[in-house]
């Protein structure tokens, strides 16, 4: 269900490309994810809170890791440890999860709805925080109700009520695809002007390549930026590179 080997690619490039773990939130998860979990242990978790974990974040824990990175701050693990008390305490409420989540639109009725109305746990049931967005805010998985196995961000102490983000692969893969495009950002710039050997040192860098690998992906990179950003090129392929396998 996951390319795990893409996955760790990726995340090695992007902690190549951010040695000082400068993007937001890499200062806790530091571009690293945590030991997978044995099918015992996330069974355990499921018939503990009598629910049965949506399949791509279940395969996710047991092929990819648990916890470490991800958007922003990273991902939590799965028993919530460097968690608030309060978000913990949430997750250990018996019978939390198992009952369904009741929203299936983006929801936002602050300026309609009294506050213990607005932050009773009723509006976030059958859901488990996986990541914490910052400032209040946290991505919540719904885990039991029709919207199973979609990420919500939970904005309510910012007023800005619960958001649908789409399931749970789309939300990590776009937060990967993201990082990635930061990676390759001096590497496009490099092959549009033609610093071919600029190009392949930072590759090299980055993917670990050795000389052979990093030509052949100069190779697939410039096809693809010919066919994403053909006006970006001032030079025909026949042109391009001239004289550099010589």
């Amino acid at each position: 269900m996951w390319d795990v080997g893409h996955i760790q690619s990726c995340l090695t490039a992007v902690a190549q490309a951010d040695p000082g773990h400068e993007i937001f939130g890499a200062s806790r998860h530091r571009h690293r994810l945590g030991p997978v979990l044995d099918e015992a242990e996330v069974a355990g978790f499921e018939a503990l809170h009598g629910v049965s974990l949506p399949e791509a974040y279940r395969a996710f824990l047991t092929d990819v890791g648990d916890g470490g990175a991800g958007p922003h701050y990273g991902l939590f693990r799965l028993d919530g440890f460097e968690m608030r008390d309060l978000e913990r305490q949430e997750r250990e409420t018996p019978g939390f999860m198992a009952a369904p989540f009741p929203h299936t639109r983006n929801w936002n009725p602050y300026d309609r709805m009294d506050e213990d109305e607005y932050f009773a746990p009723r509006q976030v049931a059958g859901s488990l925080i996986v990541a914490e967005f910052g400032c209040g805010a946290f991505h919540r998985l719904v885990v039991t109700g029709e919207a199973r196995g979609e990420v919500w961000l939970d904005d309510r102490a910012s007023d800005g009520g619960l958001l649908r983000e789409g399931d749970f692969r789309e939300w990590y893969t776009s937060w990967l695809d993201a990082r990635m495009r930061d990676v390759w950002k001096p590497i496009d710039d490099d092959i549009i002007a033609e610093r071919l050997i600029s190009a392949i040192a930072v590759m090299r860098e980055r993917f670990g390549d050795t000389i052979h690998e990093a030509i052949d992906r100069l190779a697939e990179r410039h096809e693809r930026l010919r066919e994403t950003r053909p006006g970006d090129f001032t030079k025909s392929r026949q042109e391009y590179g001239r004289g550099f396998y010589s």
